[in-house]
């Protein structure tokens, strides 16, 4: 669910990071800018093929490995999980597409 950092960040990479623009780097300035960012992001911070993927009326939604309730439900249902574990004592979180952030940060990320 976190692509884009609060700071600027992206992923692995926090804004220091970004902002070096080492040339090894360049593919992931690219998906920032051309899928992370406005106008191709609905939020943002996230690529569109996230939103498809939760989209009972787009063909990519038949991609997971569970369909997508029709109803949109599902949408409702993540994001009141979301913001219960959001109220959860914890210090710091892990995610497959950054190292690790703390609590504010998270929090703020996800936002």
């Amino acid at each position: 669910l976190i692509y884009s950092h609060i700071d600027g960040g992206l992923c692995l990479l926090n804004r220091k990071e970004f902002d070096a623009y080492k040339e090894d780097e360049a593919v992931m300035r690219l998906f920032k800018w051309g899928l992370c960012s406005s106008p191709t992001s609905p939020n943002n911070a996230l690529p569109p093929y996230r939103f498809w993927m939760m989209d009972p009326t787009s063909p990519f939604s038949a991609f997971g490995m569970t369909r997508v309730k029709s109803d949109g439900s599902d949408c409702t249902n993540m994001a009141k999980s979301l913001r219960q574990a959001l109220k959860e004592d914890f210090d710091q979180a892990v995610g497959v597409h950054f190292n690790y952030m703390d609590r504010e940060t998270f929090r703020k990320s996800i936002n």
